[in-house]
């Protein structure tokens, strides 16, 4: 991939008590492939073809398509502080070409902003991140 992507998550969050909260994320991304076809020469002792890696046919672009639905459960650590910290664990689904299961998990994230706005910044692996996510939210 050559790095262009674009990726549009939304978040639901229900506070189910204090400190715990229900998340519910829906996510579409759109990225950019480049495939390459390298020349044939023959077939290994297997059957399968050869390719020649010094020798390029073609190359072309094609968008990837994906989207993913996560539900987890996060723990807030300081729900009382501007601010928080939490840690959150996940489950989600996955469809590129095929549905598949992905876990989430949040060891630590962080937000903080006023009585309806907020920001957040956390260190995720999941099916709509991959390191760092972060983002605006809105308290209704």
């Amino acid at each position: 991939m050559d790095g262009n992507k674009l990726n549009i998550s939304l978040s639901g969050i229900y506070h189910v008590r204090y400190g715990s909260e229900l998340v519910l994320t829906g996510c579409a991304t759109r990225s950019q492939v480049l495939y390459t076809q390298y020349a044939a020469f023959g077939v290994d002792p297997e059957g399968r073809t050869r390719y020649n890696l010094a020798q390029i046919e073609g190359e072309w672009e094609k968008p990837l398509y994906s989207y993913s639905l996560t539900g987890s459960y996060r723990h807030v650590w300081s729900p009382d502080r501007a601010v928080q910290w939490y840690s959150e664990i996940g489950l989600g689904l996955v469809w590129t070409d095929e549905l598949s299961v992905m876990p989430s998990i949040t060891l630590i994230g962080l937000r903080f902003g006023g009585e309806h706005f907020y920001v957040f910044l956390d260190d995720s692996v999941s099916p709509f991140a991959s390191l760092i996510h972060g983002g605006l939210g809105w308290h209704f």
